[in-house]
């Protein structure tokens, strides 16, 4: 039998975790900090990543012991449900017999009543013979026309006596048979009662085990939820982390002169076309893709991928609405088949900031922006720039 444990988990203290691992990000004026800062969120992230593989671990055993409750269930259920189907065959065949003991109970009656009058009858016979003796024979004698008829009489005395004898000889003998078939008949009813005593006893056993079992169960069900909560909880942790150390390295590459971009669409939008070598979905063949496309809704809001001036906002025919940015060190982002932009030539941009809507213009199957990177205008793959998704 499985035995209940009690579920305790260091993951369930994240209120008070959460608060101390997320700390704020540095605003830029502590770049003498930035490495440090970095190096301490990266061991917050290691510990948040061995906790939370600790906290799945846990769950996945409190899974397997619940999947090994639940088969221990459908077994107890069907002992249980035997062992009643068991006693209710039994406790049927015992009322049979009980009422074929009760039917042989009154036959047995019946013949000790019957013999009880035979035997009167027989003993009062007897008591007359003797009583009269040699005048109940004078009276035969008497009362017969001839000696043929004497002994006619006698004869019939003589048989009489013998027809009883004979009668009581039967009925006893047959209250001998239904006194045995009477005990034999209680001695079965005995039997069963014990085996559905007995049915009865594994039935109440296994209604037993399952109360234990859906405790057990109970009580991981519990175990269960407080994981799963963890679980989120220290995802949420781990990604904020992540997040924070990206921003930092944001900093340190900007702080350095490097290009340091975020991608152009918030969300992870599907990647609807790689950069390089590829079918064209217009016109069929294979053509060289000079961007990536994100797919997203007519009108979402696209995002400068970097600090820069707009260099360009202009109509092409296969760019359709397409905007250039400029951010310095040779290094351009090219935005294509835009719904509208809503920035000008010669403005400066921040990362982040909307520039335009997500649209299908110019050489388009449907809603989605081309993202371009271009250093010393030579087309680079963008998501060798962009962070890791």
């Amino acid at each position: 039998m499985v035995r209940s444990r009690k579920l305790r988990y260091r993951w369930l203290i994240l209120p008070v975790v959460l608060a101390s691992l997320l700390i704020p990000s540095p605003d830029g004026v502590r770049a003498d900090d930035l490495a440090d800062d970095i190096r301490m969120r990266q061991e917050k992230m290691d510990e948040a990543a061995a906790n939370l593989a600790a906290a799945k671990s846990d769950l996945d055993r409190v899974y397997w012991q619940r999947e090994q409750i639940r088969l221990k269930l459908q077994n107890t259920e069907y002992e249980m449900n035997l062992a009643r189907a068991k006693h209710a065959v039994l406790d049927a065949q015992r009322q049979d017999v009980q009422a074929t003991w009760s039917k042989l109970d009154a036959s047995v009656k019946e013949t000790e009543a019957r013999l009880a009058s035979r035997k009167g009858q027989f003993h009062s016979r007897l008591r007359a013979i003797q009583e009269r003796g040699r005048v109940s024979y004078l009276g035969v004698l008497l009362g017969s026309a001839s000696y043929g008829d004497f002994l006619s009489r006698m004869e019939m005395l003589q048989t009489i006596v013998k027809h009883d004898v004979e009668l009581m000889t039967v009925i006893r003998a047959d209250k001998q048979q239904l006194e045995g078939e009477r005990t034999a008949a209680a001695a079965e009813e005995a039997r069963l009662k014990g085996l559905a005593a007995q049915a009865q006893e594994q039935a109440d056993l296994a209604a037993a085990k399952q109360a234990e079992f859906n405790q057990q169960d109970k009580a991981l069900q519990e175990g269960q939820r407080a994981l799963e909560l963890a679980i989120a909880e220290w995802e949420v942790v781990y990604e904020r982390l992540g997040e924070e150390i990206y921003k930092l390295q944001l900093e340190q590459k900007r702080k350095a002169g490097r290009f340091a971009p975020i991608e152009p669409i918030r969300g992870y939008p599907p990647i609807t076309d790689d950069f390089g070598f590829g079918p064209d979905p217009i016109v069929g063949g294979n053509r060289n893709h000079g961007g990536t496309d994100f797919g997203a809704n007519r009108g979402t809001p696209i995002l400068a991928i970097e600090d820069g001036v707009v260099i360009a906002r202009r109509y092409d025919s296969v760019y359709g609405n397409l905007l250039i940015i400029d951010h310095g060190g040779g290094i351009a982002s090219w935005y294509g088949h835009a719904e509208s932009y809503m920035v000008s030539e010669g403005e400066t941009v921040k990362q982040g900031q909307q520039v335009g809507k997500v649209g299908s213009t110019g050489y388009s199957t449907g809603p989605h922006l081309h993202l371009e990177i271009r250093v010393e205008n030579v087309r680079k793959d963008p998501m060798s720039y962009l962070p890791p998704r």
